[in-house]
């Protein structure tokens, strides 16, 4: 069902309605999909949960009196103000040239993935397994503006070493030592680069590092798998939460999420049966 206890957080447009019983409110977050606020008709037991919820009957986890989630009315009227919106941007283009193209994927494969390795430095829950004395040495003892700029560090630190690889290579071609063919998998393109070709280190710097990078900043947020195979679990509050919401289903614990400056995991993703999109609980057993 829904998480359970008192509703938080600033209320900035809200209604109060007479729905299936119980008297309800929608809360419509500025950056996220509007919340419906609702008490169990049996035991008053306070839950939020997604308008997207709406209409569905589920149990109360303190009581276990099924009910209906308020708010159908409103998520109707909130899908039809979604369907009367322009459409989005579109899809990002795949670049033109063979050379920009793999420049998308030196990007992503190289810069983002070396990035990506670090992230865990910034959470304690890495160094709680005994494999991150970065953590305890000098992470712990950063504010967050302090860790952001260890993030700069960082980023800095593995452009700057792309650049220098780029242009020993790209010295090595002009010069002769060295002959760069390009040839991509799929449609079988070849290109060999020769001295007349695209400023290679510059389309690094000012043109690749605008329109490719997905990690664009320090991430304050990080999902730490689950090692089953070490004995590692969700707490017995949120197995027995998710038992619940699906009896009978299979229920398998995939990941932590950590949040920076926190220091226990704020929620737990579980697979439920064969879905491929996880729930989140809170580690109190309460449903995201």
């Amino acid at each position: 069902m829904a998480d359970a206890g008192p509703a938080s957080g600033t209320i900035s447009s809200l209604s109060r309605q007479k729905g299936n019983g119980a008297v309800y409110r929608i809360k419509r977050p500025k950056d996220s999909e509007p919340e419906v606020h609702f008490e169990c008709p049996e035991c008053g037991v306070s839950y939020v949960t997604s308008l997207a919820h709406a209409g569905r009957t589920e149990p109360c986890m303190i009581c276990g009196t099924a009910s209906v989630v308020p708010g159908e009315k409103e998520l109707a009227e909130y899908r039809r103000e979604q369907a009367a919106l322009p459409p989005g941007p579109e899809p990002e283009p795949e670049p033109a040239t063979l050379l920009d193209r793999m420049g998308k994927k030196f990007i992503r494969e190289v810069r983002d993935e070396a990035l990506d390795g670090q992230v865990r430095r910034f959470f304690p829950q890495s160094a709680q397994r005994g494999d991150d004395g970065i953590f305890n040495g000098l992470v712990s003892k950063l504010d967050e503006s302090q860790k952001d700029l260890l993030w700069k560090m960082l980023t800095d630190a593995v452009e700057h070493t792309i650049d220098h690889t780029i242009r020993f290579v790209d010295h090595k071609r002009v010069t002769g030592e060295m002959l760069v063919t390009l040839l991509d998998a799929a449609t079988h393109e070849e290109a060999v680069l020769t001295g007349r070709d695209q400023d290679v280190p510059t389309s690094f710097w000012f043109d690749w590092l605008e329109k490719y990078p997905r990690v664009k900043g320090r991430p304050t947020t990080h999902r730490q798998p689950i090692r089953q195979d070490w004995g590692e679990t969700a707490p017995q509050p949120v197995l027995d939460a998710a038992a619940r919401h699906f009896p009978g289903a299979k229920i398998e614990p995939l990941y932590r999420e950590l949040t920076s400056g926190v220091d226990a995991p704020t929620a737990y993703l579980l697979r439920i049966g064969d879905d491929d999109d996880p729930v989140a609980y809170s580690p109190d057993g309460f449903r995201r």
